[in-house]
């Protein structure tokens, strides 16, 4: 925790904006269920980030968590599970004359069960996207959108994600 305040006092006084959070949707990869199908989830993402570190001229560092909650939004024959993912988050600087940056993190993710569907898994994740700023800052913060890829060991931990989101 001590780590994390003193990254977020380093982060404020090099300027960086502040905190993230974001809302989205998003689609895992398939994966083999207890019943031996294929099955995979959709549902809401919940995300919030802190600022870590500004590299001149470069990108951005954070660290956050997101819940992306399989099978929230539905009842009945859907399948239900939980991906929780921590991870560190680099945000390109915003290419010339554009709001377009990319996004790229690293870090572990776990699958949560919540039917006895499926065996749950881990392990180490990667995110691959690409965001768009929208308009001028309001109130100090800024809006933008974000698609991006997350890579892991089974489809629990893979999928597309596309989220709107707002910095503080």
């Amino acid at each position: 925790m001590a780590v994390l305040v003193a990254g977020s006092a380093m982060a404020s006084a090099q300027g960086i904006l502040g905190v993230r959070a974001s809302l989205g949707y998003g689609w895992s990869g398939r994966f083999e269920s207890n019943r031996l199908d294929s099955i995979s989830f959709n549902g809401p993402e919940l995300s919030l980030e802190f600022p870590m570190l500004r590299i001149p001229l470069v990108a951005d560092l954070s660290f956050g968590a997101s819940a992306f909650l399989g099978g929230r939004l539905i009842s009945g024959g859907d399948n239900d599970g939980d991906v929780i993912k921590l991870l560190v988050n680099a945000r390109t600087r915003t290419i010339p004359s554009t709001s377009l940056y990319g996004i790229v993190g690293l870090g572990y993710g776990f699958s949560v069960d919540r039917g006895s569907q499926f065996n749950e898994s881990n392990g180490l994740v990667a995110r691959f996207g690409l965001g768009y700023g929208l308009g001028p800052t309001f109130l100090g913060g800024r809006a933008g959108i974000e698609t991006y890829y997350v890579a892991g060991p089974n489809g629990q931990l893979r999928g597309y994600f596309f989220a709107l989101t707002a910095t503080l």
